[in-house]
């Protein structure tokens, strides 16, 4: 299994204009074991919050792990009102 090299750091907004750096790095990593450092994360769009769980998905399928650390007490207001548990957001 890949080793996760160094841990992907999320921007403090990750709304539909940042979505498609985030795909982008993403896709760069996968297939490795992935960690997101959430620590300057203090606002989370449903956009990015889809990208986040489409990946925590194709993490399980390759069998890779992906974890999210830091994850401040905002972003995980707001992904509590899309319906978001922060636990779906890892790949074991």
């Amino acid at each position: 299994m890949a080793e996760a090299t160094h841990p992907l750091k999320l921007p403090e907004t990750l709304d539909t204009a940042a979505a498609p750096a985030l795909l982008e790095a993403l896709r760069e990593r996968r297939g490795a074991a992935l960690v997101l450092d959430a620590s300057a994360l203090r606002w989370i769009g449903a956009a990015c919050a889809q990208l986040l769980l489409a990946a925590a998905k194709a993490w399980r399928v390759d069998r890779r792990p992906l974890s999210i650390v830091d994850l401040g007490e905002e972003p995980k207001a707001l992904l509590a009102l899309m319906g978001v548990e922060p636990a779906s957001l890892r790949a074991d």
